[in-house]
């Protein structure tokens, strides 16, 4: 699931960067149990610095430097998409020029 951000407010993830609709978010089948867990990472278009609000662990982003923490404002919600029937995965980027990539992984039992 993907976005990218125009500016401070929330946008919604789906899979091909577009509105989301049925052929862009996770289907969740009825009568089952669903679990979803998403891991996203933020990329700063203009410092090309990549960010992550998961817990430090080793990664190389641009050059070898450390892990950089999460931007300040950044922030990242699930919710259910009644409309659709899925989950919503939205984010809310400090402002402009953050391309979001978010890997999900679903299990369900029916």
């Amino acid at each position: 699931m993907r976005a990218a951000t125009t500016s401070a407010s929330t946008i919604r993830l789906t899979s091909n960067g577009a509105a989301a609709g049925s052929t862009s978010t996770i289907n969740l089948p009825n009568s089952a149990a669903f679990e979803l867990g998403c891991k996203p990472i933020v990329r700063n278009t203009s410092s090309g610095n990549a960010l992550s609000p998961e817990a430090p662990r080793p990664r190389r982003w641009r050059s070898a430097a450390a892990e950089r923490p999460a931007p300040t404002g950044y922030s990242t919600a699930l919710a259910a998409d009644t409309t659709n029937g899925g989950p919503a995965v939205s984010i809310t980027a400090p402002g402009s020029g953050y391309h979001t990539l978010a890997h999900c992984l679903t299990t369900e039992l029916q």
